[in-house]
């Protein structure tokens, strides 16, 4: 998985917290702000301020590395499970199955299971 640029970050952070609001707590002014967005070109300091006043994981908001958040976990990915043929058939063919079907198949494959 690719991590998104510097300034898309950016964008998300004021997404979520709001240009006004970051501009406050950081005494980062709303044309710089603009400027990250639209550049990705900042100073360590702007990083750590930006960090400390919405709570961001200062490495995610510098590289995108680890969770958004200070205190997320972070989310590692696992290599797909392999599936046989016949499980490849058997969820195939619950995908296709009416939503009346698959509340049976789960009230059976429960009813197996306390047995």
């Amino acid at each position: 998985m690719e991590a998104i640029q510097f300034n898309s970050r950016i964008k998300l952070i004021v997404e979520r917290f709001g240009a006004k609001q970051i501009s406050e707590k950081t005494n980062i002014s709303s044309s710089q702000i603009h400027h990250l967005k639209s550049k990705g070109e900042t100073t360590g300091k702007n990083i750590i301020d930006i960090a400390e006043a919405t709570g961001v994981n200062p490495l995610w908001l510098l590289n995108g590395e680890g969770p958004m958040m200070k205190g997320d976990p972070e989310i590692t990915q696992s290599p797909a499970p392999e599936f046989n043929d016949d499980e490849i058939e058997m969820i195939n063919l619950f995908r296709s199955a009416s939503l009346q079907t698959k509340m049976k198949a789960f009230q059976v494959l429960n009813e197996d299971k306390n047995n």
